[in-house]
């Protein structure tokens, strides 16, 4: 289903919110559906839980100390993840120096937890890592959407936010070349991009 400009722009525009940074996606739909705003706001207490976490991890790990006034370290620092769902380590920041102790530096140059010895594996630092190791992906928790559009090449990860009335889905490829078939489930409806592109320019304008 494809929802039209049926409404004025204004009130589209409250009903989805502010778009997100960053390129056109390729699709995306919309969600009000009760089951799936319930699914994010159990996606949205999970996941600061999750920052609370990695709060706890920077501060008895001895990296530098932030500035007052500067977001949180989930916030902050540059995590290093596999498909925004698996927590690999942390990007160093600029003025790390030498890894603080039960650290080190993988070969991809990223903050691992060191992991050589008895007393490494069973330290803080480590079994909190691990706690923090799952990161919750909002399209984990919303019914109806697929959380990857796979081709013959690649895969695509569908991206959920909520920066308004209704739940949005993005993602880069169009479904009309998925192989398997993408298909969202009855939750959800499909938006046009020349509704995007207006709401974009609404946006630039405001």
């Amino acid at each position: 289903m494809t929802i039209s400009l049926t409404e004025s722009l204004p009130e589209l525009a409250e009903m989805i919110g502010p778009l997100p940074p960053g390129d056109t996606p390729a699709a995306w739909w919309m969600s009000t559906d009760a089951e799936v705003l319930a699914g994010y706001e159990r996606f949205e207490a999970d996941h600061k839980a999750w920052r609370s976490r990695i709060d706890k991890l920077w501060a008895i790990s001895g990296f530098p100390r932030r500035p007052r006034g500067s977001q949180s370290p989930a916030q902050r620092i540059r995590v290093s993840s596999l498909g925004d769902a698996y927590l690999v380590g942390f990007v160093p920041p600029a003025n790390l120096g030498d890894p603080p102790r039960f650290w080190r530096l993988n070969k991809q140059n990223i903050l691992v937890p060191r992991r050589y010895t008895l007393m490494e594996k069973n330290s803080e630092v480590n079994k909190l890592f691990q706690r923090c190791r799952q990161i919750p992906n909002a399209v984990a928790y919303v019914p109806g959407m697929p959380d990857t559009l796979w081709t013959y090449e690649r895969a695509y990860p569908v991206h959920i936010r909520r920066p308004g009335a209704g739940v949005l889905a993005f993602v880069g490829y169009p479904p009309e070349g998925a192989d398997p078939a993408f298909e969202p489930g009855p939750e959800w409806s499909r938006l046009k991009l020349s509704t995007w592109h207006l709401l974009r320019e609404r946006q630039a304008a405001s």
